[in-house]
């Protein structure tokens, strides 16, 4: 993995934001054809195939109750069905439509990513000035009457 994890995971912070149910849809089809399908243009590692079979179930058969339970929330096809899904699993099981490829994406940013940069020059010099300034006070502003 490398930069595609960077921006799936910006994608699918995006998606889980989404207040516009329709728009929340056309979203998840995109994250699913940009990252998660084989053979996709930014196939993301590390993603099992029952993820992908679940991912691509809960998109095509995805319908809209007109309200909404949580972010992300992704019902069934009639409002029958609707009620016992929402019976059976508690709302925020169906909030987080990516949440586990989210998750290995966040891990291998973390290994791959800040792992290396921590180990910089550029790393150390930043840790440096953070310190350097944090908590500071600028003297022209101590002196200053509001």
């Amino acid at each position: 993995m490398g930069f595609e994890s960077l921006f799936a995971w910006a994608d699918i912070q995006e998606y889980n934001e989404i207040p516009a149910m329709d728009y929340q849809k056309g979203k998840a089809m995109q994250i699913y054809d940009k990252y998660v399908r084989e053979n996709a243009p930014l196939e993301i590692g590390g993603v099992k195939p029952e993820w992908r079979k679940h991912i691509r179930g809960k998109i095509e058969c995805a319908t809209y109750s007109g309200r909404r339970n949580g972010i992300g929330s992704i019902y069934s096809e009639n409002s029958e069905t609707e009620t016992q899904v929402e019976q059976q699993q508690p709302p925020k099981q169906l909030s987080y439509l990516f949440h586990d490829i989210q998750l290995e994406v966040f891990k291998d940013i973390y290994q791959n990513t800040y792992i290396k940069f921590r180990g910089t020059s550029q790393y150390t010099e930043m840790k440096q000035r953070i310190k350097d300034t944090y908590n500071k006070v600028n003297r022209s502003l101590k002196n200053s009457t509001f």
